[in-house]
């Protein structure tokens, strides 16, 4: 999955109001992968290496 995929579920999941967990398991997506997406994804908004 690109980096741009996960940036537009990451971007829909917190647009939703929903917790993580939950969002996740109604869209049928591993909460663990969507944690380590959005933690990539954090950094890289922080520039964090």
């Amino acid at each position: 999955m690109t980096t741009q995929e996960q940036l537009a579920i990451v971007t829909e999941c917190r647009a939703s109001g929903m917790t993580a967990k939950t969002w996740c398991e109604e869209k049928g997506i591993d909460y663990r992968q969507y944690v380590i997406w959005a933690t990539k994804l954090n950094k890289k908004a922080n520039h964090i290496p």
